[in-house]
């Protein structure tokens, strides 16, 4: 009876044990579309950084944005400060969206993978966080496009 429930644990167990585990995300950067800009405004030299990631293993919203908020605690880099403008935008892997294809065509970012598998946008400004922006298709999701209030920029010389 006592080898009855561990093979009875064994037979009903080990598959819900295999199927229910968590597939671990794992990010890598995507080194090719990593860019920082300068341009000259009146002067003043502005200074943009571009950093581009691939969430492997993506299952879910909230497994990913956590997997996410993590790596960025650890590898958004000292130098974000010095940046007008930080982003670092996170894609999911899929059948187009893959380091080897980016690689051989980065014009997939624009045709395929903005609409399709880019799931978040964090960025900073001058080294304070600005926003997360998530997508799902193509579209925002949060913030909520319609609270987003456009208003003139206030001039270049206050900021």
């Amino acid at each position: 009876m006592k080898n009855f429930k561990y093979i009875l644990f064994l037979i009903i167990g080990l598959p819900l044990y295999i199927c229910c585990k968590k597939k671990e995300i794992l990010i890598v950067p995507i080194e090719s579309l990593t860019e920082t800009s300068s341009f000259n405004k009146d002067g003043r030299v502005f200074t943009n950084k571009l950093t581009c990631f691939l969430v492997k293993g993506y299952d879910s919203h909230q497994t990913a944005l956590d997997a996410v908020n993590r790596f960025i605690v650890k590898n958004k880099g000292a130098d974000y400060q010095k940046y007008d403008n930080y982003s670092m935008f996170f894609y999911k892997e899929s059948d187009q969206t893959t380091i080897e294809k980016i690689k051989q065509n980065p014009k997939v970012i624009d045709r395929y993978s903005n609409d399709n598998d880019l799931l978040y946008n964090f960025l900073w400004n001058k080294g304070r966080f600005v926003n997360m922006y998530r997508y799902e298709g193509g579209e925002l999701i949060e913030p909520d496009p319609s609270d987003i209030i456009l208003s003139p920029a206030p001039p270049i010389d206050t900021i």
